[in-house]
């Protein structure tokens, strides 16, 4: 398996996108670490923690690769290689915001060159900026050579001075314990090392680091913990593997965590860690998650699991979301200008624009998986395209269903109840598959004779 020639393909559901080549167009965050463009082929990624001054958050970037792309110039019986390593943060109207350079050396043994294999190098830089969305662009030249390579991502630097229980970014880890020394990766004298391209063979714990904020000290020393819900999802949020949770003393208003999970039982496959937090004496809650790959050596991973396929599928399919103006004029545009218009009708359907969330798109998203896990299809239909499977996309889930069972002479049916109103389906053909005949819904079907009627 070669690290360095890892691929990912670009999903746009849950406003993840690829990371933008041109400054000049805003998508959306990124949820997977970047790769280099250039002849210097490397990996960054980031985190966002609380900074050290009123009003800043700290941007962190991590850096992954390969030492043996540099020129390596031979001195004092080691190999040595130099490199400047350039931060460029871009607002949204295009203006540099801020931007810092370092200069690194390194030194390998004077037989790396003789030797297979690689010479992973990870690196860690930072810098205090003001809440915002903003283009990263991250670049790395050959002091010794003639290579460079540069990283764009797009990324969210939250308001972690809220007064409401807050998350730093979750980071994955390759190394992550306790230290007494100081160093690149030393953090509340643990050293974390970041694993930069989130990936980790199935079967083998994901180490993880991460800070919550604004935790409550109450009178009452009882109430003062909080408690810790982890899970790995899909992309809509559904849970794969649940762990146990677990209860920690509250000691101060921020708390360090760290966290082995498990990946027994799990497939090779992209999914999101999230961790679920309860503030007792606070009385109140909040949640964090993160994209990761599991791998495995006797299987290739798919660069789109089974789950996200669908979620792609799910997200393409707005017929019972957009206007029908809006679907023939997505439909007649060419496949390259699809995604685009996608992006913007999600965009436009986001209740809170200001958040990495849309709540819209992962309640369609949802309402898509629930009708195709749950409710039957014909010989010629998906169950997304039936009565049923539209009425639950379209509206939700019912209040409540009367379900009468067939009996002589009568078909089986369903009265779904939202709020005053019904939706009513009969199962025809008793093949379990529901039509509309009767609905007091605007717009929809108004057939009060359905019982006098046969289909």
């Amino acid at each position: 398996m070669r690290l360095f020639l890892i691929t990912f393909v670009g999903l746009f559901f849950l406003q993840t996108v690829v990371p933008a080549q041109d400054a000049k167009v805003s998508p959306d965050v990124s949820e997977r670490s970047a790769v280099s463009t250039g002849g210097l082929q490397f990996f960054s990624d980031t985190g966002v923690f609380r900074g050290p001054e009123s009003g800043l958050m700290r941007l962190e970037v991590f850096l992954l690769v390969d030492a043996k792309q540099f020129a390596l110039v031979p001195e004092d019986g080691v190999l040595k290689a130099q490199y400047d390593l350039t931060l460029r943060v871009v607002s949204e109207d295009h203006k540099t915001v801020k931007s810092d350079s370092w200069t690194r050396n390194l030194k390998l043994p004077n037989t790396a060159n003789a030797q297979e294999g690689q010479a992973p190098h990870r690196d860690r830089v930072w810098l205090d900026l003001p809440p915002g969305k903003y283009h990263l662009v991250v670049e790395v030249d050959d002091m010794f050579g003639d290579k460079s390579g540069m990283c764009q991502s797009w990324v969210l630097v939250d308001d972690l001075e809220q007064d409401t229980l807050l998350f730093s970014d979750l980071i994955f880890a390759s190394e992550l314990k306790p230290t007494e020394g100081a160093g690149r990766f030393v953090r509340y004298n643990l050293n974390v090392v970041p694993n930069i391209t989130r990936r980790y063979l199935v079967d083998k714990s994901i180490p993880l680091y991460y800070e919550i904020y604004n935790l409550v000290l109450g009178d009452d020393p009882n109430r003062n913990s909080f408690v810790l819900e982890y899970s790995l999802t899909d992309s809509v949020g559904m849970a794969i593997k649940k762990y146990p949770a677990k209860r920690y003393r509250t000691a101060g208003a921020s708390a360090v965590q760290t966290m082995d999970l498990s990946t027994a039982d799990v497939k090779p496959g992209i999914y999101w860690v999230q961790v679920a937090a309860f503030d007792r004496a606070g009385k109140r809650g909040g949640k964090q998650r993160r994209r990761v790959v599991l791998a495995s050596l006797k299987e290739p991973t798919p660069e789109m699991s089974e789950q996200d396929a669908a979620q792609l599928r799910y997200y393409k399919d707005v017929r019972y979301v957009a206007k029908p103006q809006e679907v023939k004029q997505y439909e007649r545009l060419p496949q390259s200008a699809q995604m685009n218009f996608l992006r913007q009708f999600w965009k436009a359907q986001d209740p809170t624009p200001g958040t990495p969330v849309n709540e819209r798109l992962i309640q369609h998203l949802q309402r898509m998986h629930y009708v195709e896990t749950n409710f039957s299809r014909t010989n010629t239909s998906e169950a997304i395209d039936t009565d049923r499977g539209r009425v639950h996309i379209t509206y939700g889930p019912p209040d409540d269903i009367d379900r009468n069972a067939s009996s002589a002479g009568d078909k089986a049916s369903e009265v779904w109840h939202y709020g005053r109103n019904q939706f009513i389906f009969r199962d025809s053909n008793g093949l379990g598959v529901y039509r509309l005949v009767h609905s007091t819904y605007p717009g929809e079907v108004y057939n009060p004779e359905w019982q006098q009627q046969t289909y």
